[in-house]
């Protein structure tokens, strides 16, 4: 390692095996596999779960009564109304739907026609979606990321989440099913340690550029989804459920093509993986070992301590001379209370806290209403998908232009005066709501 009283940032080591060489790009490809399984479970949920037209189903016996008597059925949606001649008049009887629904699609083509999930149970179908938020808040306490690494965590979570959706796709009853969407939100809380993972393979100039390719495949993994469904419209919805599970199925393999995070082998001591993992990169990039040593200053030549501390938010390490040749290493242990003291990383914590909970209740909120709007439902998915490419662009270059604070000011800025005139229209449109609405929107 370095010479006495030598400090290093683990950024230096990535900048001395090339920002972007090769065994970066194979981490990272590694890292965006994972999002394409994680953003298609997130939104299943708009096609599996669609909610067709439907009316009350008549009864055997509705047509040889009207017949008899020259009674007239109206079937709506839950209340069926029944008009008969006497001799005061007209009258008018409601009824609930006792023969329970027709749909104008087959009833296997969604889990909300297979189990009748309407009327009175409609809330049935729109909790599925809010117990996998639940299951995403559950996840967060039990994935602890900083105590087993990013790897295991990654790896592990991500096959359990090929055999739970996959399971879903088998589900005989609504228990089932959202026991099922509960697991599933939480373990895609463990697949995102893949983020964290990602930013630590680049050095900090490049981080921002991770974060615009990672927009670009999340978007093309929503864009997919729309022909894939459209494709498989006339099959069960088991099919489709099936279809999206099998794209996570690699994660079976994903254990030898990924490894772990080197920031967090260092920050937890862990030098002899660490130094195993800058020879394999060291052997991708096409540089020499004890080169990069020397300039991250990990230089092996000589024999010491090791004292791992922090310094404005860096990882360093402090070599001191000692007469024993193994490196001993002190880790100063941090705990999430460490954040709130002090005071502006609470206050930016908190900041992005909020920010996270509103952009995903209009994000998610956003496509979960796409298939009410006008128009095919399927293309509405798509063109809802697409419009996140000129946000990629316009991210790359605010990024690099005004940076971070002012592209999330702008950005959600203009997403607040759009939601709002999308909400002015909407309650101004007459009958034409839904057609109103997807202009607006």
């Amino acid at each position: 390692m370095g010479g006495n009283g030598e400090q290093v940032e683990v950024d230096r080591i990535w900048t001395s095996l090339g920002p972007w060489g090769r065994y970066q790009i194979k981490q990272y490809i590694s890292y965006c596999l994972i999002c394409i399984s994680w953003v298609i479970h997130q939104l299943t949920i708009v096609f599996i779960g669609y909610r067709p037209n439907f009316h009350c189903k008549a009864g055997l016996n509705d047509s040889l009564i009207a017949n008899k008597t020259g009674a007239i059925f109206e079937y709506g949606e839950c209340k069926v109304e029944r008009y008969e001649n006497t001799s005061t008049g007209m009258v008018k009887t409601t009824s609930e739907c006792q023969h329970g629904w027709t749909y104008d699609i087959p009833t296997d083509q969604s889990f909300v026609s297979e189990w009748d999930f309407v009327c009175e149970k409609e809330e049935l179908a729109e909790m599925t979606q809010l117990l996998l938020f639940v299951g995403m808040i559950i996840g967060t306490c039990f994935f602890p990321q900083y105590r087993f690494g990013r790897k295991p965590v990654m790896v592990f979570s991500h096959i359990c989440l090929f055999a739970i959706v996959l399971a879903t796709s088998f589900s005989p009853n609504y228990t089932t099913f959202v026991v099922l969407r509960i697991l599933t939100g939480a373990v895609t809380q463990g697949a995102l340690s893949g983020t964290t993972l990602a930013s630590e393979t680049f050095p900090k100039e490049c981080r921002h550029l991770t974060e615009v390719f990672a927009l670009v495949v999340w978007t093309s993994s929503i864009c997919i989804m729309s022909p894939i469904a459209y494709a498989l419209r006339n099959v069960s919805w088991r099919y489709l459920q099936i279809t999206f599970a099998l794209m996570s199925a690699w994660s079976l393999l994903q254990w030898w093509f990924l490894d772990e995070s080197l920031r967090w082998l260092i920050a937890n001591g862990k030098m002899d993986q660490a130094r195993k993992i800058i020879r394999k990169a060291c052997r991708y990039n096409r540089k020499d070992y004890h080169t990069v040593l020397k300039d991250s200053g990990l230089d092996e030549g000589g024999d010491e301590h090791v004292r791992l501390s922090k310094d404005g938010g860096a990882l360093q390490l402090d070599a001191i001379a000692a007469p024993t040749p193994i490196p001993d290493v002190f880790v100063e242990k941090y705990t999430i209370c460490d954040m709130f003291k002090n005071k502006m990383i609470r206050n930016v914590s908190f900041i992005i806290w909020y920010t996270w909970i509103v952009d995903s209740l209009v994000y998610y909120g956003l496509y979960m209403i796409s298939s009410d709007l006008y128009g095919d439902r399927y293309i509405n998915f798509f063109l809802s998908a697409l419009i996140e490419y000129p946000a990629s662009v316009f991210e790359y270059f605010a990024l690099v232009k005004i940076g971070r604070k002012w592209t999330c000011v702008i950005c959600h800025s203009v997403a607040a005066i759009a939601l709002i005139v999308a909400t002015a229209f909407r309650y101004s449109a007459g009958e034409d709501k839904n057609g109103t609405l997807a202009i607006a929107y």
